[in-house]
């Protein structure tokens, strides 16, 4: 059977990728990486996202997050049938800006598995940035050291990973209905904003969700 991942493919859409997994020309992925667009979306499209479909009947999600939306992707695992395990702090190198709160400087990745998968490998709970800022391109090699494959990211920004499938947009009925860049551009016009409390995971992000999106 052949492998969507196998080599530096081009990246593929989501809609072609469900298609060639329910033929069977490409296997369900053991370990999916995601690094959802939460500023750009509403939240009823993430949930809608076909994951059981795409995933292993065993399988590990590896899925960024940030305190702001926490416990709505909670929900989000719950809905794919995925229960969360652990989490990796990813510790960013990035200045510091005045605000009224802690200013976040990290990224958290939580980790869920589906059926009784434990990881192959028990690595320590955090790691520092080492490749610009990219936080997808830090933890791919350590996915790959816990997780099985295939190993599918969605949202991916890269061309082309040795080894992964790249999606890099939502399926073709579930487009985002905004421009990510004019939603970063907002976030930066209100983070200052004593509102930014009362946002709500299908409205407009602070500056520090925004970095999320990297």
């Amino acid at each position: 059977m052949e492998t969507a991942s196998s080599s530096s493919a081009a990246p593929v859409e989501f809609d072609d990728l469900v298609s060639r997994v329910h033929k069977g020309e490409v296997p369900p992925f053991g370990s999916i990486l995601i690094n959802p667009p939460y500023a750009a979306v509403k939240w009823e499209r993430l949930l809608a996202l076909p994951i059981q479909e795409l995933a292993a009947s065993k399988a590990h999600l590896h899925i960024w997050v940030s305190e702001r939306y926490r416990r709505e992707v909670h929900d989000l695992l719950t809905h794919w049938g995925f229960k969360h395990r652990s989490a990796l702090i990813w510790l960013s190198a990035k200045k510091l800006h005045k605000g009224s709160y802690y200013e976040e400087c990290h990224e958290t990745l939580l980790f869920a598995s589906r059926g009784n998968l434990p990881m192959n490998d028990v690595l320590k709970s955090w790691m520092t940035e080492a490749k610009n800022g990219h936080k997808n391109e830090d933890v791919r090699d350590q996915v790959q050291l816990v997780s099985p494959g295939p190993w599918l990211e969605l949202f991916g920004v890269e061309k082309s990973i040795k080894g992964w499938t790249i999606c890099p947009a939502f399926p073709a009925a579930l487009e985002a209905d905004e421009v990510l860049e004019d939603l970063i551009a907002e976030d930066e016009d209100q983070a200052e904003s004593p509102e930014d409390d009362e946002i709500g995971p299908s409205e407009t992000s602070s500056d520090s969700e925004s970095a999320a999106l990297n």
